[in-house]
């Protein structure tokens, strides 16, 4: 996905990219999101908010939308939403189906920390046909595809406070299939970003799976914002994580995708992820904890730095789509080349997981801990 509309929002894509009608139909399609944050004061936890929507139990409407927010103006704040919207609307060469916004922030003296998680699921049913393979039911097949993901994740402290102990930021994405075709294990894809906070002031980046730590860009904005001491901010510009499953002529199997972020504060130290969300939803959070314009300045210094973010590796596919092959021994490729692009005039469309800006509350439950 490009870089654009810096101003509104930090663009964030997770495609899965697979064939459809013409050489493969998604029978059916589910959905869940789900979001949550703890506070604790002093390490004891003293409050929780949650919520939950899943596509066909909970509501049959898209987008589904959940929200969990604790806010305490010029003290402490976590918020954690996630969306998930109808891929079938886009018309865009960048079609926005997740959203992933969790972030947390508390002032040193009232001894508040956080620890919040954003949760969503995709799974499509699918079946590749015989009559579009050009092979009997049965036969196997090997598919490779991409999960493209781009976005931010960062950590930060107040003014004065460089001990960053004990803060961390953590998304990890995956991809399952499963069936009854006979076919491989499970899990196909896991990757990690894990950005954790040093008691020195730094960052330790660590990533596995399908990422590596040339996948995004760590930047350094120490002292460049006021109000705030030890800034630093991850940029993962358009990553393309490929991946390989077995299938079956004729037999249904599912993909499941999952995006999961998850972050753990310390009192005085803020930290975010922030995958297709606008800026200004972290700068209005920030603000409201620092009774002024920290976040804003925040915002800004964010914009500037993704403007002239380097490449990431690896660098994003030409070709977009699924490839698939008959495993008898021939290695028939089946989409031939150029068809990826967009797919449109081949009947290709991908299945994406990518981000949006988030509306709404979606909030379902807020229970206090004692």
């Amino acid at each position: 996905m490009r870089m654009r509309s810096l101003s509104l929002i930090v663009p964030a894509a997770l495609w899965l990219a697979i064939p459809s009608m013409t050489y493969g139909v998604v029978n059916t399609i589910d959905a869940e999101v789900s979001a949550e944050v703890k506070e604790f004061k002093s390490g004891a936890p003293v409050n929780s908010d949650s919520a939950f929507k899943d596509l066909n139990k909970s509501t049959s409407t898209l987008p589904l939308v959940v929200t969990a927010q604790l806010l305490h103006n010029e003290q402490g704040g976590g918020a954690s939403q996630v969306t998930f919207s109808d891929p079938t609307l886009s018309v865009s060469p960048d079609p926005n189906e997740f959203g992933l916004n969790v972030a947390a922030f508390s002032l040193a003296p009232n001894l508040l920390s956080y620890a919040n998680t954003g949760h969503a699921h995709e799974q499509r049913e699918i079946t590749f046909l015989s009559s579009e393979i050009g092979a009997v039911d049965g036969a196997g097949l090997q598919a490779q595809s991409f999960f493209f993901i781009d976005g931010i994740i960062m950590i930060w402290g107040e003014e004065g406070v460089t001990n960053l102990d004990g803060t961390t930021v953590q998304t990890t994405l995956r991809v399952d299939r499963s069936g009854k075709d006979g076919a491989d294990a499970p899990q196909v894809l896991e990757a990690q970003l894990t950005l954790t906070g040093q008691s020195d002031g730094t960052v330790l980046l660590s990533a596995t799976g399908g990422l590596t730590a040339d996948s995004g860009s760590l930047i350094d904005l120490s002292g460049a914002i006021p109000d705030l001491g030890s800034v630093h901010v991850l940029i993962i510009p358009n990553t393309a994580i490929p991946y390989t499953y077995n299938a079956a002529v004729g037999q249904a199997f599912n993909l499941d995708a999952t995006l999961d972020g998850q972050i753990q504060t310390h009192p005085g130290t803020g930290a975010s992820i922030l995958l297709g969300v606008p800026l200004v939803e972290l700068a209005s959070l920030v603000n409201s904890v620092s009774g002024g314009s920290v976040g804003t300045q925040l915002q800004q210094a964010l914009e500037a730095a993704l403007s002239t973010a380097a490449p990431a590796k690896p660098l994003i596919a030409t070709d977009k789509t699924t490839t698939v092959r008959v495993t008898n021994g021939l290695g028939l490729n089946l989409l031939a080349p150029g068809c990826g692009r967009m797919g449109a005039e081949m009947g290709i469309a991908l299945i994406s997981f990518v981000a949006i800006a988030l509306t709404g509350t979606g909030r379902y439950r807020r229970k206090p801990l004692n």
